[in-house]
């Protein structure tokens, strides 16, 4: 997604992870190659820069402090899951905090209950007030899972916290970070989020 400029987009590193060619693709059908310009492999997060601005608007988006969220809290996702099927319209999804670490007790994440697919991964996470406190990152695969413990898992998902993409984007060169999160860019305030902030939302292909 977009989150601090027209030309700087935040993602999952697994989706670009020894890509030769990134492309960007925007729900108007536009799309542009971009480049990784920081990345964070143990925390699954990439910074990219796109090789053409495009010519849209986009919403200013409030990095929200993942520490306040606690068990049950609402959260909701937006995203392009399963592309191939369901197409390029932007999709909502919702639903809680389901733990407040994911695989392990890993801390830099939370487990989240939002159905994902294929396509969801590094979208972002909101709160309900419509504040970015995470990164959509994975699921527990149910075969795997199946073999190992006996039981299919049902909606396990994670997100990476918002603490780590603000620890990652505070290293990041331009990337324009002030103590409030994301400096925001104006955009008029007369419709729904989801519809101001469709624009941000990206579909991220790495070819290999």
């Amino acid at each position: 997604f977009v989150f601090n400029s027209s030309n700087n987009v935040i993602t999952c590193y697994h989706i670009v992870k020894g890509a030769k060619e990134i492309w960007v693709k925007f729900q108007n059908g536009d799309e542009t190659r971009a480049r990784v310009v920081f990345k964070d492999e143990s925390g699954d997060i990439a910074l990219l820069n796109l090789d053409r601005t495009p010519g849209q608007q986009f919403a200013s988006l409030v990095l929200g402090d993942s520490k306040k969220m606690q068990l049950g809290d609402k959260v909701f996702t937006l995203g392009f899951p399963i592309v191939s099927l369901l197409g390029m319209e932007l999709r909502y999804n919702e639903g809680v905090i389901s733990a407040l670490s994911g695989v392990k007790g890993d801390t830099n994440s939370f487990q989240i209950s939002v159905p994902i697919q294929n396509g969801n991964s590094g979208g972002p996470l909101f709160n309900q007030k419509n504040e970015l406190i995470g990164i959509v990152s994975s699921s527990l695969d149910a075969r795997n899972t199946a073999e190992i413990t006996g039981n299919f898992p049902q909606n396990i998902n994670f997100a990476v916290k918002s603490a780590l993409v603000g620890n990652v984007l505070a290293q990041a060169p331009g990337t324009m970070l002030n103590n409030a999160g994301f400096v925001p860019i104006p955009t008029p305030k007369t419709s729904s989020f989801t519809e101001r902030v469709k624009n941000n939302i990206v579909f991220i292909e790495g070819k290999k």
